[in-house]
């Protein structure tokens, strides 16, 4: 399997995972590190446990709603080293958005670990 493969089986399963409401497994899947960066909303987070504060939170069954990715795109930076971009919906109770996301891949340990996350959000049609 390339890596461009690796790295889109990788985000299929990430995304299994939130959809199941796994988030520790979908945690899992970013860098336990104080160096990885990530943005929700507009605003920059520094670290993996300032992610996991809001996504590894317990939410009430049914509360994580369902995600889908479209138009993805890996692009190969390095051997160990992949960008993903690509578009999404996520349908929840209280709210239907859409958006785009980038996030860089690292390749450490044998699995592919989200080292940066970029996500721009727009109300769902």
């Amino acid at each position: 399997m390339s890596a461009q493969q690796e790295i889109r089986q990788t985000l299929a399963t990430m995304f299994d995972q939130w959809n199941r409401e796994d988030q520790k497994s979908y945690m899992q899947h970013y860098w336990k590190s104080d160096d990885m960066r990530w943005s929700m909303k507009g605003v920059w987070y520094k670290g993996w446990s300032s992610m996991n504060e809001i996504y590894g939170a317990d939410y009430p069954k049914g509360a994580m709603g369902i995600t889908a990715l479209f138009d993805i795109e890996v692009q190969m930076l390095a051997d160990d080293l992949g960008i993903a971009l690509y578009t999404w919906t996520h349908n929840t109770p209280r709210e239907n958005v859409a958006g785009c996301t980038s996030q860089v891949f690292r390749k450490m340990g044998g699995a592919w670990l989200v080292i940066n996350e970029n996500s721009a959000r727009v109300p769902a049609k």
